[in-house]
């Protein structure tokens, strides 16, 4: 795994082997701006939870839109973790970082949230058991009355299709990327 930055047009880009993960200061290209939802600007006390963490773009673009927006993000690669530090100062954005498994994270912890983004596809190999309806569930739990989960994930169409179904999920297809989200 070769972690490293690159500057594309005057934003900071954290590349993972290569593929571009997170972007300094948030770009207005690629997929991060579709898993931000509108309307929850009236929303008190939002709490977010945020599965896979990169170099902070969605937490970012989390905190423009909704400043007092309260951040949960876990991840557990120390590389991307140590690089995004260092080079993308995720120690200054208004979050609390756990360093755990986010399966394991979702499954055992009692937290509920208004907002669950899962962003844990590294351009190259995908969790499938992101879409796994116990994982969907373990999500669904997790969530306030009128909660939302969004899954940021490759687009596999055809498993995803059979592993969601009857769920009611609502899907975004942006490209190379495909957004499910369930809630209002």
């Amino acid at each position: 795994m070769k972690i490293q930055k690159a500057e594309i047009g005057g934003v900071k880009v954290l590349l993972y082997d290569g593929v571009p993960q997170s972007t300094f200061p948030p770009a207005d290209w690629g997929y991060w701006k579709h898993m931000i939802p509108a309307g929850l600007e009236g929303k008190e006390g939002l709490e977010v939870l945020l599965l896979g963490v990169g170099a902070g773009t969605i937490a970012r673009l989390l905190l423009a839109k909704y400043p007092k927006a309260r951040i949960t993000g876990v991840d557990n690669n120390s590389l991307v973790m140590d690089a995004a530090t260092r080079e993308f100062e995720l120690d200054k954005i208004k979050m609390e970082l756990v360093f755990e498994d986010g399966f394991e994270y979702i499954k055992k912890n009692d937290k509920k949230f208004d907002l669950i983004i899962v962003d844990m596809w590294n351009g190259f190999w995908f969790p499938f058991k992101v879409l796994t309806k116990e994982f969907v569930d373990n999500c669904m739990k997790r969530l306030n009355n009128g909660g939302q989960v969004y899954i940021n994930a490759p687009n596999l169409d055809n498993l995803a299709q059979e592993s969601l179904k009857g769920m009611n999920a609502y899907k975004d297809d942006i490209g190379r990327n495909v957004i499910y989200r369930w809630g209002k």
